[in-house]
């Protein structure tokens, strides 16, 4: 799972084992090093819960977003390429995911993505 962030936007790119743990887990959780050793880390989750929409929420090292189970599991069965919502604050949240690239990157494979629905072209957009 990628975690992008642009001005007041958060897009979640998830690739399919990705769902797949979301889906039967209820939870996908990935962070990133931000410091020296372990105890700095950026966290980012991916909650299906009993929730009425979706909910963007802060934790206390990094970000956490909720959705319904009921819509997790149309978009994991469905063609849907995503789950897009805005906060109360203004914050676009985009779950979506993940294709491969166009134009292969070096420091990152496409084990593990959707098929590239026909309609779409062009190259990776690192804007949220």
């Amino acid at each position: 799972m990628k975690l992008r962030l642009f001005k007041d936007s958060v897009r979640f790119r998830v690739r399919r084992p990705d769902l797949e743990r979301l889906v039967s887990s209820g939870e996908v959780v990935h962070s990133v090093r931000t410091g020296a050793d372990d105890a700095h880390r950026l966290e980012y989750r991916l909650v299906s819960a009993d929730v009425p929409g979706p909910v963007l929420e802060p934790l206390p090292s990094g970000l956490c977003v909720r959705l319904p189970s009921a819509d997790v599991g149309r978009w994991a069965a469905g063609p849907e390429t995503g789950i897009e919502f805005r906060t109360p604050w203004g914050v676009r949240v985009l779950v979506e995911k993940d294709f491969p690239c166009m134009e292969p990157r070096i420091d990152e494979g496409n084990e593990g993505t959707f098929e590239r629905p026909s309609s779409a072209s062009g190259t990776c957009n690192a804007d949220a």
